[in-house]
């Protein structure tokens, strides 16, 4: 380090998805909407129901 900047960046090889160009950051920004939509939508499967209550005896 030493009052160096170094950048670093992230590239999908197998996607070619480029975070360093605005059609790359909106791609990753759908992908991990997308993503957590799905995780919400699993939650929500899993969640046990309201217990109702039953029939009087």
């Amino acid at each position: 380090m030493g009052g160096r900047a170094e950048r670093i960046g992230v590239r999908s090889l197998s996607d070619g998805i480029n975070p360093s160009t605005r059609e790359g950051r909106l791609m990753l920004n759908l992908m991990a909407t997308f993503t957590e939509y799905k995780r919400e939508l699993i939650q929500e499967r899993v969640r046990p129901a309201p217990t109702q209550p039953g029939p009087a005896a």
